[in-house]
Protein backbone atom coordinates (compact mmCIF):
# COMPACT_ATOMS: atom_id res chain seq x y z
CA UNK A 1 0.00 0.00 0.00
CA UNK A 2 3.40 2.52 0.13
CA UNK A 3 2.12 3.58 -3.50
CA UNK A 4 -0.87 5.99 -1.67
CA UNK A 5 -0.32 9.10 -0.45
CA UNK A 6 -2.51 8.02 2.88
CA UNK A 7 -1.29 4.83 4.41
CA UNK A 8 -4.31 4.85 7.00
CA UNK A 9 -6.96 4.35 3.70
CA UNK A 10 -8.51 6.98 1.87
CA UNK A 11 -11.98 8.56 2.22
CA UNK A 12 -14.79 9.46 -0.38
CA UNK A 13 -14.57 12.94 -1.60
CA UNK A 14 -17.12 15.59 -0.57
CA UNK A 15 -17.87 16.47 -3.85
CA UNK A 16 -18.50 13.01 -5.10
CA UNK A 17 -22.71 12.24 -5.27
CA UNK A 18 -23.16 8.61 -6.37
CA UNK A 19 -25.80 6.03 -6.43
CA UNK A 20 -25.61 2.20 -6.68
CA UNK A 21 -27.40 0.99 -9.75
CA UNK A 22 -28.23 -2.91 -10.17
CA UNK A 23 -25.49 -3.28 -7.61
CA UNK A 24 -22.83 -1.06 -9.44
CA UNK A 25 -21.87 2.58 -8.07
CA UNK A 26 -21.66 5.56 -10.18
CA UNK A 27 -19.60 8.31 -8.69
CA UNK A 28 -20.19 11.76 -9.98
CA UNK A 29 -18.09 14.72 -9.10
CA UNK A 30 -19.80 17.04 -8.47
CA UNK A 31 -17.22 19.88 -8.90
CA UNK A 32 -15.06 18.75 -11.41
CA UNK A 33 -17.84 16.90 -13.63
CA UNK A 34 -16.10 13.93 -14.33
CA UNK A 35 -17.69 10.44 -13.67
CA UNK A 36 -16.56 6.77 -12.60
CA UNK A 37 -18.97 3.68 -13.23
CA UNK A 38 -17.81 0.83 -11.23
CA UNK A 39 -17.96 -2.93 -11.53
CA UNK A 40 -19.00 -5.06 -9.00
CA UNK A 41 -16.01 -5.17 -6.55
CA UNK A 42 -15.04 -1.65 -7.17
CA UNK A 43 -18.74 -0.64 -6.10
CA UNK A 44 -18.18 -3.50 -3.00
CA UNK A 45 -14.73 -1.36 -2.41
CA UNK A 46 -16.20 1.98 -2.82
CA UNK A 47 -19.05 1.11 -0.21
CA UNK A 48 -16.22 0.39 2.65
CA UNK A 49 -13.88 2.91 2.06
CA UNK A 50 -15.20 5.36 4.73
CA UNK A 51 -14.63 2.71 7.45
CA UNK A 52 -11.64 0.25 6.65
CA UNK A 53 -8.29 1.04 5.85
CA UNK A 54 -6.38 -0.64 3.24
CA UNK A 55 -5.61 -3.99 4.42
CA UNK A 56 -9.15 -4.54 5.55
CA UNK A 57 -9.83 -3.42 1.85
CA UNK A 58 -7.91 -6.33 1.34
CA UNK A 59 -9.44 -9.02 3.44
CA UNK A 60 -13.08 -8.23 2.85
CA UNK A 61 -11.93 -8.39 -0.50
CA UNK A 62 -10.62 -11.49 -0.08
CA UNK A 63 -13.51 -12.98 1.47
CA UNK A 64 -16.64 -11.43 -0.72
CA UNK A 65 -14.33 -12.44 -4.13
CA UNK A 66 -12.73 -15.52 -3.02
CA UNK A 67 -9.43 -14.43 -4.68
CA UNK A 68 -5.95 -14.68 -3.30
CA UNK A 69 -4.04 -11.69 -0.99
CA UNK A 70 -1.66 -10.96 -3.57
CA UNK A 71 -4.79 -10.55 -6.64
CA UNK A 72 -6.53 -8.38 -3.68
CA UNK A 73 -4.26 -6.57 -2.76
CA UNK A 74 -3.04 -5.05 -6.31
CA UNK A 75 -6.69 -4.37 -7.49
CA UNK A 76 -7.05 -2.89 -3.85
CA UNK A 77 -3.78 -0.64 -4.38
CA UNK A 78 -4.69 0.09 -8.38
CA UNK A 79 -8.37 1.26 -7.26
CA UNK A 80 -7.69 3.72 -4.50
CA UNK A 81 -4.57 4.99 -6.39
CA UNK A 82 -7.34 5.70 -9.67
CA UNK A 83 -9.63 7.27 -6.88
CA UNK A 84 -7.09 9.49 -5.03
CA UNK A 85 -5.65 10.09 -8.76
CA UNK A 86 -9.15 10.78 -10.38
CA UNK A 87 -10.29 13.06 -7.19
CA UNK A 88 -13.52 10.86 -6.13
CA UNK A 89 -11.26 10.04 -2.42
CA UNK A 90 -8.41 12.08 -0.46
CA UNK A 91 -6.32 11.29 2.41
CA UNK A 92 -8.20 10.36 5.88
Amino acid sequence: MSALSAPAGLRPSARVAWQLLDGEAILIDLAGGGALGLNASGSFLWARLADHDPDQLVAALCREFDVTVAAAQADVTGFLQLLELRGFAEPR
